[in-house]
């Protein structure tokens, strides 16, 4: 597991290297695991430039059959105690789908804009779900890829246009499909 994610991370953090032409880097494995137990979810990637800034990156293999993407709370709550501890101001989720290979990007909020009262609104109009899943039984939401798109915290235009998703997409899918 540890390997599958560090393709991903790397993927990403070379990807987003060439496009800002800054910085990136992948906090280790054991930084990030020492923290866990604390409920604290310490982010994969950090900016060097951008000290006040994370990511997160979500590898989420079952969209190729399930055509959803899921939202760990752990992880989000996880993410908000790492950069409320850490004086970061802004953490995104990037998800990579195995669907169409596509990064998508969600600003996981710190203020009252948080993504969880938009999946909250989703589950209460039976557009989501909240379940227990996973390895370990953790609570998520769950919906549609599609949906997911839509969120007002989804902010992949804002980073991204077509052509650097294209060529995401195609990168993602040779290096992630096996």
């Amino acid at each position: 597991m540890c390997e599958e994610s560090r393709n991903s991370e790397e993927l990403v953090r070379d990807f987003l290297n060439l496009k800002y032409q800054l910085q990136f880097h992948i906090v280790p494995h054991e930084e990030q695991a020492a923290y866990k137990s604390k409920g604290v979810h310490v982010p994969d990637l950090l900016v060097v430039e951008k000290p006040h800034v994370a990511f997160e990156i979500k590898e989420d293999r079952m969209s190729s059959e399930t055509k959803n993407l899921c939202f760990e709370v752990k992880c989000i709550r996880g993410l908000r105690r790492y950069a409320q501890k850490n004086d970061i101001h802004t953490v995104y989720l990037l998800y990579v789908n195995h669907l169409d290979y596509c990064l998508d990007v969600f600003q996981i909020g710190m203020g009252l804009a948080r993504i969880e009262d938009e999946l909250n609104l989703l589950v209460d109009k039976n557009e989501a779900r909240y379940l227990q899943g996973g390895d370990y039984q953790d609570d998520m939401y769950v919906l549609p890829l599609a949906k997911a798109r839509q969120l007002e915290s989804c902010l992949t235009n804002k980073f991204f246009n077509d052509i650097d998703l294209f060529f995401f997409s195609k990168a993602a899918k040779l290096r992630l499909s096996k």
